[in-house]
Order: C-alpha cells, then sequence, then structure tokens
C-alpha cells in the first residue's frame, strides 16, 4: 500500500448530504495516516461534510460526469499523468478499500506480480499424509495431539522456484 501511496493518490466525490460519504470519509483519512496517500475530496453538491474530515476540499466542475459518477462516495485511483481507475461508486470498508487499491494497481501496472503478492495473506501447508499415520491411533486426546505434531514436524513442506 506504501509503495501505491508514493504515486497515486485517491480521488473521493462525494455529497454532503450523504450518510455513506460521511462513513467514508474517516477510512480515507486512516489511508492517509497509515500508508501516506494523498487523498482529494471533491464536493458534487457544494457544502463540505458535515463532520468537516476533509476541510479543504474541492468543489467538482464537471470531473464527476466525465468521470461518470453516479452515486456517492465515488473513489478513484489516480496517478497523474498514468491515468486514473475507478475503485468503488458507494461505501467500501477498509479492508475492502485496500483490497480494490492494490488490485487497481496491478492492473494499471504500477505494482509488479511479486509486489502484489506481498499483500496476499501467507497459507500453510497443513495436509498429512494419512499413509504415514500410525496403525493404530491415541485414544487420549493428548497423546493424539503429540501424535500429530510429530508427523508435521517431519513432514517436507514443498517450495516454490
Amino acid at each position: 500500500m506504501q509503495r501505491v501511496a508514493e504515486t497515486a493518490g485517491v480521488l473521493f466525490f462525494f455529497r454532503s448530504d450523504c450518510p455513506y460519504c460521511e462513513a467514508q470519509a474517516p477510512l480515507l483519512k486512516l489511508l492517509e495516516a497509515r500508508y501516506g496517500f494523498s487523498i482529494l475530496p471533491v464536493s458534487v453538491d457544494g457544502p463540505p461534510l458535515p463532520s468537516a474530515v476533509f476541510p479543504d476540499f474541492r468543489q467538482d466542475r464537471g470531473q464527476a460526469q466525465a468521470l461518470g459518477v453516479v452515486s456517492t462516495p465515488a473513489l478513484f485511483l489516480a496517478r497523474p499523468p498514468d491515468g486514473m481507475v475507478p475503485l468503488s461508486q458507494g461505501l467500501l470498508s477498509l479492508a475492502q478499500l485496500q483490497e480494490r487499491v492494490v488490485v487497481a494497481a496491478l492492473e494499471a501496472g504500477w505494482i509488479s506480480e511479486g509486489e502484489f503478492a506481498l499483500t496476499r495473506p501467507v497459507t500453510a501447508n497443513l495436509m498429512l499424509d494419512p499413509a504415514r499415520f500410525p496403525a493404530v491411533l491415541p485414544d487420549d486426546p493428548e497423546a493424539l495431539l503429540s501424535a500429530l505434531r510429530a508427523l508435521t514436524r517431519t513432514e517436507a513442506v514443498p517450495t516454490a522456484d
């Protein structure tokens, strides 16, 4: 996310009477604080958000129509001069917002597959080979757990080359 924030910002179209815009604003502030994103808030109807989360906002001068904004909040990932990628038209959770930013940056060619892979959760191969189980499994839960742990320590985990 920080890598994307170094070169791209988020364009945030809002309406002053939109409760979803009001809910989206603090999450965008979090992106700004946590990763360094520049957020450019644009009021579609003129006034600021009631909470004044973004006191330094711009008035829409036709940008919303040019970008096809039909509902708010509307979010775009912008990287001048390379372009603009839509993120959503509607409220996103922080997790959804983060996911859409990295996917959009990958699809736009702004980050590599390797950088994208670093954002994915790490999963372990927890499958045990049943052929390696003892003929009789212990009835005692602690003994069974010990036997399973011993198997996991001896299993070879394949590596990706």
